[in-house]
């Protein structure tokens, strides 16, 4: 299901396991992921993706996204990535520190979509662990903190249903009219 249909990407549906601090949602793009988490993202380390404003390292011979064009990132069309994997960091150079074993972690993590050893990188700092699969139709999130998938759904809830609200009974609103 190539995208997913608009349908689909207006509901929401959510299977969590808290103790893993995983989500799996599907409904909520990257834009609105992206744009309603708690604290804005600054550096993205790229797994699997299809974006071309990226940086190369090359100790860990990954790309990443710098903070200058995360907001192009944001702005990507990532239903056309397939698959889109990422885990945020705080400091490029810290890059330079992951030892082979990590570099390995992240692949795996990559590949199968779970953690091999751990989900969070001390090095990194990393607050997330993102995968999907046709933006929006499947996203599995690994959040450091709970507060954050908190606080982005609370957000990402009523900003559907005020699009849904829109699109469905504007029908029988009542125009208003302002005297001049």
């Amino acid at each position: 299901m190539s995208g997913g249909s608009d349908q689909v990407k207006n509901m929401i549906y959510i299977n969590g396991n808290r103790r893993g601090h995983c989500f799996i949602t599907s409904g909520i793009t990257f834009k609105e992921f992206a744009s309603n988490i708690p604290s804005p993202l600054h550096q993205v380390l790229l797994l699997k993706h299809n974006f071309e404003w990226t940086d190369f390292h090359y100790h860990t011979l990954f790309e990443y996204v710098e903070e200058e064009n995360i907001h192009k990132l944001i702005q990507a069309e990532i239903d056309e990535f397939d698959e889109f994997c990422w885990v945020d960091f705080d400091d490029a150079s810290d890059l330079d520190e992951l030892e082979p074993k990590e570099i390995a972690e992240l692949l795996y993590l990559a590949h199968k979509k779970e953690p091999l050893a751990r989900t969070f990188f001390p090095l990194l700092k990393n607050r997330f662990v993102y995968f999907s699969h046709d933006d929006g139709w499947y996203n599995k999130v690994y959040y450091r903190r709970i507060a954050d998938f908190v606080g982005m759904l609370s957000k990402v809830i009523p900003y559907k249903l005020g699009a849904f609200g829109k699109k469905r009974f504007s029908f029988f609103q009542k125009s208003k009219i302002f005297p001049a």
